[in-house]
């Protein structure tokens, strides 16, 4: 797969370059919530059967690598682009 240069922006704190904690939703072999984040440098999994432990967190998504440019961009549209990067 193609790498691109999407751009380069430092992080306040170690912490902060951390993604907020993000959820699974249920499925047919799993009934429970997962939500999945960081703390202390340490991943954690969470479970949970109630969706309000889940409400204002993002799902957690795989994406290739191709898709990761224009996913970004959607999110942050304000951020500067790289000369010659594909924003999407």
């Amino acid at each position: 797969t193609q790498a691109y240069i999407v751009g380069h922006r430092p992080f306040e704190s170690e912490e902060a370059s951390f993604p907020p904690a993000q959820y699974h939703p249920p499925d047919d072999f799993d009934q429970d919530y997962r939500i999945r984040g960081f703390k202390n440098a340490a991943t954690y999994i969470k479970r949970t059967s109630n969706p309000e432990d889940v409400k204002g967190m993002e799902e957690y998504i795989k994406l290739q690598p191709g898709d990761l440019g224009p996913y970004l961009a959607k999110k942050k549209v304000e951020w500067p682009w790289l000369e010659g990067s594909q924003a999407g």
